[in-house]
């Protein structure tokens, strides 16, 4: 008996949206949002920042601000910004294009101007 192939496709790739950077930016933010209404609490946030360094998993992350497409001064938006009392994380989600100039210091300093006036 022949094996049948099927062709699995999750729902980014079935609704045609997997080159839509704008799209794809705001399901990681609707997830990374531990107080949006997804039932997971903040399981996709913890798990970001365990990949990153598992020091940073004991930062307090229930009461984080999600913030997509900050702008900066140079005319650039960062795609999610997650401030938290003890730390800021920005995610820049880069498809089919390349990070070009100065863009990750200005994302920076968007994001600390805003943890400080916070």
């Amino acid at each position: 008996m022949k094996d049948i192939q099927t062709n699995h496709q999750n729902f980014i790739e079935f609704s045609k949206i997997v080159n839509n950077e704008v799209v794809i930016s705001n399901i990681w933010a609707y997830f990374i949002d531990s107080k949006a209404n997804h039932g997971m609490k903040s399981i996709v946030l913890e798990a970001i920042l365990t990949s990153i360094s598992k020091k940073i998993i004991n930062y307090r992350i229930d009461d984080v601000i999600v913030i997509r497409e900050l702008h900066t001064d140079n005319s650039e938006r960062s795609d999610i910004v997650v401030i938290g009392e003890e730390f800021i994380l920005i995610l820049e989600n880069k498809i089919n294009h390349k990070i070009g100039g100065n863009n990750l210091k200005a994302y920076k300093e968007s994001a600390v101007n805003i943890y400080k006036s916070k």
